[in-house]
């Protein structure tokens, strides 16, 4: 939940330009390593997930794969946000 969080304030600072004083660095750290936990968690689980094909009662619910999904959703996302204001920042003049 922690990363998540990390993920979701990072590029909404970004995005809207929250915190002038702020240098760039830190909402920028916030977005990479958020997104990045986030969306690999997700992977990973549901990789997992999709690996267990054994016991039915063992195996995750329909919500937990969306769970999931919406992990890797909000990974790459918050990674576009990244990309997005990096490439606005090297077009623009110093």
């Amino acid at each position: 939940m922690l990363y998540l969080a990390m993920a979701v304030a990072g590029a909404l600072i970004l995005a809207f330009r929250w915190g002038p004083g702020l240098p760039v660095r830190v909402p920028l750290a916030l977005a990479w390593l958020g997104s990045g936990a986030v969306g690999c968690w997700g992977g990973w689980l549901v990789f997992g997930s999709l690996m267990s094909l054994g016991d039915v009662t063992k195996q995750p619910t329909a919500v937990m794969l969306l769970t999931y999904a919406v992990h890797m959703i909000i990974g790459t996302l918050v990674a576009a946000v990244g990309v997005r204001f990096l490439k606005e920042r090297a077009g623009s003049p110093a």
